[in-house]
């Protein structure tokens, strides 16, 4: 087979592409429909990128069993391509908007705050020497129960946090999704890294948030996804060697 795109790789490419977008319009609809009203675009913006990669491997999954159905993959196999082959426009498509993704995520067009989120265990109050006033987050409780509103409070909404603090978590599953998507292999090996990686990804990023890990950390969250992969490649060659 050619290095370079067929005709048929260009097709599945257009496809992946279209069900792609498509399913990102869906979930930033969800997005916008069940957020929190203290959610920003930029939040919203960051939620996505991180779902993208995700989104795009199922999306070159169903257009490679399309395709499989139809007969089409099975005539380009009898050509001598493996199954990762036949299926590559598709899966340059999920690694071109994976791609976009990650860099859009590291811009400040995202705010990662959503993705890294921090639990605030209380609301830090300042007592006079009396204790009879009590202050925090720009109001005074009196002992009578009084509460009056403090001009010229300090207390602003937390800023924005960069995505390069998630990059690498979300940025190793990102490349990699496309070349799992495309990657023969058993139904439950491929479900059971997908829920790992997805379980991983999300356990990981609460541990940075808490800076119980370091950022570097989070890197392990693709090897679900890269051991099967691996394990999958492995499979192919030592097939293509008994055929030899």
């Amino acid at each position: 087979m050619s290095p370079h795109m067929s005709p048929f790789d260009w097709l599945l490419f257009r496809r992946a592409l279209a069900a792609h977008l498509a399913a990102l319009v869906v979930v930033l609809g969800v997005l916008a429909a069940t957020d929190e009203l203290t959610s920003t675009l930029t939040m919203r913006v960051a939620r996505l990128c991180a779902f993208s990669p995700f989104i795009g491997a199922l999306c070159v999954l169903g257009v490679s069993l399309h395709a499989r159905s139809r007969g089409e993959l099975r005539a380009v196999e009898s050509l001598g391509a493996s199954p990762s082959r036949a299926s590559r426009g598709a899966a340059l498509s999920a690694f071109t908007l994976a791609v976009f993704a990650v860099a859009v995520l590291a811009s400040p067009a995202a705010d990662a705050r959503s993705l890294l989120p921090i639990v605030h265990t209380g609301v830090d109050w300042t007592f006079d020497a009396d204790g009879r006033l009590a202050r925090a987050l720009g109001i005074a409780v009196a002992a009578d129960g009084r509460i009056t509103l403090l001009t010229g409070s300090s207390f602003s909404p937390s800023t924005p946090r960069s995505g390069w603090l998630a990059m690498p978590c979300l940025a190793p599953v990102a490349l990699l999704c496309p070349c799992w998507a495309v990657a023969p292999m058993s139904r439950a090996t491929r479900l059971a890294s997908l829920a790992l990686t997805g379980a991983g990804v999300i356990t990981l990023l609460h541990l940075i948030a808490g800076a119980r890990i370091t950022p570097a950390a989070g890197a392990l969250a693709c090897l679900p996804l890269a051991l099967a992969t691996f394990s999958s490649r492995s499979g192919q060659r030592a097939a293509g060697a008994e055929l030899h």
